[in-house]
């Protein structure tokens, strides 16, 4: 899926590119040599432990910390981010709305699959979060001529 991604995003050099879900990163990686020396991506991710993850991967590929910045919030708050961060908004957003296997195969991270019942699907620590609520507001947030790429 990353070619795809990175095909409907087309990140060019300088652009300030925002990755809502950012998981592990591994869409990140791929987007960030196309827009350094002078870009910025932003990651947000609502589970700390996958932002910790997201930055040792970023880290370990050779990004300095100055390439990105990561906030661990739920998409919902991308208004407040893009703005804070980007001023006059992003030239491209990636969310990718798929679940992260990391969270299904750890039983403490809050996500389960039981044989023969519906997946429960909230993280224990923000169990209120309104996951969608943010998603008709992020093409506010793209500049004129940026993209949002919503991946399901």
């Amino acid at each position: 899926m990353v070619n795809e991604v990175l095909w409907w995003l087309g990140p060019r050099p300088g652009q300030l590119l925002v990755d809502a879900t950012i998981g592990g990163a591994g869409h990140s990686l791929a987007i960030l040599p196309r827009i350094l020396p002078s870009g910025l991506l932003l990651g947000l991710d609502i589970d700390p432990k996958m932002l910790a993850i997201a930055r040792e991967n970023l880290v370990a590929a050779g990004f300095a910390e100055s390439d990105f910045r990561l906030f661990c919030e739920n998409y919902t708050k991308l208004p407040d981010f893009v703005l804070r961060c980007g001023g006059s908004g992003a030239d491209g957003i990636l969310l990718d709305a798929g679940i992260c296997t990391n969270q299904l195969f750890d039983p403490g991270r809050g996500f389960k699959l039981l044989p023969h019942r519906t997946p429960r699907c909230t993280p224990k620590s923000r169990a209120r979060n309104p996951y969608s609520s943010g998603i008709s507001q992020s093409p506010a947030l793209a500049r004129a001529g940026g993209t949002l790429s919503a991946l399901w």
